[in-house]
Parts: structure tokens; sequence; C-alpha cells
């Protein structure tokens, strides 16, 4: 299952977190999409 660091909303600081654009705030990257609070997950282009 593809992970946050597989959106296109996703954005790296480091190795382990980023961040959303859609959610305005700092995620890890190895978080399952199905988690996604707002459920807005687009693969990368």
């Amino acid at each position: 299952m593809p992970t946050c660091k597989d959106c296109k909303f996703y954005t790296p600081v480091d190795v382990r977190t980023g961040n959303c654009s859609n959610l305005g705030s700092e995620v890890l990257a190895d978080i399952d999409t199905g988690m996604c609070p707002l459920r807005t997950f687009q693969p990368k282009d």
C-alpha cells in the first residue's frame, strides 16, 4: 500500500518526515495512506 511519501501533496523535510500541503502540518513519511485524515491521497505524477 502507498505511504505519505508517495503522495503529490508530500514535501520531504528529512528521511523520516515531510510536510503535507493538504493538512498544513508535518507527517511521517511511512504512514499508510489509509490513515490520511482527509482521505486526499493522490499519487505523484
